[in-house]
């Protein structure tokens, strides 16, 4: 977007000597940025292919404006421009051709293939002959350029040579954007860093080709990028007279262009008369002011940065201001429900403490006076002792559910602890436990070695002991059980499961396993509150993974859950 900007700026300044071939050299960058751009993101080999192809054909339209702006530029032209680019368009040309028949020939790019990555794919093939002599054109040219602007800004004085290697310096970035390429020298996923380059240089070039503004005072590219820029920009020199304005600033203060330009400072911005005395003489600063504007109460961020001239004097400064109202009320926003929150939590402890000191207190009481009673059966009914055995068992029930809820409400409040945790070695001690606790069954069960991760230890044993009893528990009727901890990996991330060959579930119900309190089976079957995985699930997000579920019924279950890093 930016090559795009600057082409539209200089062809509206195309009576300038040498803008027109930098329209053309702009244009073919945003074709070549775009073409890279299509190509990182799509998936399929062919679609890479395509917009590659149109790479290369930028890639000719930029070197061949390049070298024809810089003889342009420096008046070494031939005589017979129009002879001259169509002789140096010949091999581009038969090299488009080449390029677009290489299905049936595979000259251009023998091998192509999709090396897979995140978050995009990387097409990669082997360079051909045909590929370095398109390379060996390009950089010929662009180092010709190169070369004659070298030689201009060696001849050239003052002004005039700050102009030339400003040129200079924007045909050459890129250049080593291309070069940093060919060394295999890349930004993370990016397999081509020469569009990364394009902005950075076609400001250089605009900044040397279209010279300066008033009063010595500089804005890069000023029509694009400081007429475009979301923040008030506000320029004013020695004599604090406003040289520069963009349209937000003019928006804020309701005066247009003519009304403020080379007006004093008091004068321009006299209806915020207590902000100039506060910033009238401050070179730099960075802070916040709130005041009415108009009818409203806004919030502004105001930074006051110092101009220099080059030879490091004092010619100015850059004041910028942007407002912040909206993000100051969202701040407001957060931190009022930051609070509510806080107050929720404190709720929820001492509830916490109200479930586990008031409910279990009648609790035991109902337990205990039931045993004294079942103790005491002469004289009492069948049905009267049954009553009092489903007391008892309802009195457990409740007691199991009160101690989940606990457990569950801990998980969400535990800060957590992260250090290296060997989850092989803590699901080997588990299993041994549940073996020893029950000898009578003969469970095969396994273990991958060497999984290690970094967590808080005692979150994540609970993890594993919540999975792995249940593995244990839903085999029970399994003459030849079976559990395995282990560990995969896809698109380059860790994937831990276990798994058994129990009693299974239904797998259009699998989300409902990690609501607290539900449960897939009846209590006869098998017992439990509900609450173990809606704790695996709360503990595996705390760690920035996430967890899920697969099983059929009568040939088991497996659990899934990934970890942050």
């Amino acid at each position: 977007m930016i090559s795009l900007g600057i082409a539209f700026y200089a062809w509206r300044q195309r009576e300038i000597e040498s803008a027109s071939a930098f329209v053309v050299l702009c244009l073919g960058e945003a074709l070549w940025t775009y073409g890279y751009i299509f190509e990182l993101t799509n998936d399929t080999l062919a679609g890479k292919v395509f917009w590659d192809n149109l790479q290369f054909v930028a890639m000719f339209i930029v070197t061949e404006s390049w070298f024809y702006f810089a003889l342009k530029f420096t008046g070494r032209l031939p005589a017979n421009p129009q002879k001259f680019l169509v002789g140096l368009s010949l091999f581009p040309l038969v090299s488009t051709l080449f390029i677009y028949t290489d299905q049936f020939h595979g000259w251009f790019r023998p091998t192509a293939f999709l090396i897979p990555g995140a978050p995009f794919s990387n097409l990669t093939y082997d360079f051909s002959l045909f590929i370095w002599l398109t390379f060996v054109y390009a950089y010929g040219l662009g180092l010709g350029g190169i070369g004659v602007l070298i030689v201009k800004s060696l001849r050239e004085k003052g002004l005039f040579r700050l102009q030339a290697i400003l040129i200079l310096c924007g045909l050459a970035a890129p250049m080593v954007g291309g070069g940093l390429t060919m060394a295999n020298i890349t930004l993370s996923y990016q397999r081509d860093t020469a569009p990364l380059t394009f902005a950075i240089g076609n400001l250089f070039i605009t900044w040397g080709l279209f010279r300066f503004q008033i009063f010595d005072i500089v804005p890069i590219a000023r029509d694009l990028l400081v007429e475009i820029m979301p923040t008030a920009m506000i320029v004013i020199d020695l004599k604090n007279r406003v040289v520069d304005i963009n349209p937000v600033a003019l928006k804020l203060i309701h005066k247009s262009y003519g009304e403020v330009i080379g007006q004093p400072a008091a004068k321009a911005f006299a209806q915020f008369s207590d902000l100039l005395a506060r910033f009238g003489d401050v070179r730099e600063i960075k802070t916040e002011v709130q005041g009415y504007l108009g009818d409203d109460f806004q919030s502004f961020e105001v930074e006051v940065t110092p101009i220099y001239h080059k030879n490091q004097a004092f010619a100015g400064r850059m004041i910028q201001v942007r407002n912040i109202s909206e993000r100051k009320q969202m701040e407001q926003t957060l931190h009022e429900r930051t609070r509510q929150l806080e107050i929720a939590n404190q709720e929820l402890e001492a509830f916490s403490y109200s479930v586990s000191h008031d409910l279990r207190a009648p609790l035991r009481a109902m337990e205990g006076f039931s045993t004294i009673l079942l103790a005491e059966t002469e004289g009492m009914t069948p049905d009267a002792q049954n009553y009092l055995r489903r007391i008892k068992s309802a009195s457990a029930q409740m007691k199991e559910l009160i101690d989940g809820m606990l457990a569950l409400s801990q998980v969400s409040r535990t800060q957590i602890q992260k250090t290296e945790v060997d989850l092989s070695k803590m699901a080997q001690e588990i299993l041994a436990d549940l073996q020893q606790a029950d000898p009578s069954r003969k469970v095969d069960w396994s273990v991958v070695g060497g999984v290690c991760v970094q967590g808080d230890a005692r979150l994540l044993r609970a993890v594993l002991e919540n999975l792995l009893r249940n593995g244990w528990k839903f085999t029970r009727y399994q003459q030849e059980a079976k559990i395995e901890f282990g560990l995969k990996q896809e698109n380059g991330q860790k994937i831990f499961f276990i798994r058994d060959n129990g009693a299974g579930f239904e797998q259009t119900y699998a989300e409902k396993l990690f609501v607290p309190f539900q449960r897939l089976h009846r209590a006869d079957e098998f017992e439990g509150t509900g609450v173990g995985l809606a704790t695996v699930q709360r503990i595996i997000h705390r760690h920035g993974g996430r967890v899920w579920a697969e099983g059929r019924v009568g040939q088991g279950a497996a659990f899934y859950f990934t970890l942050d890093g």
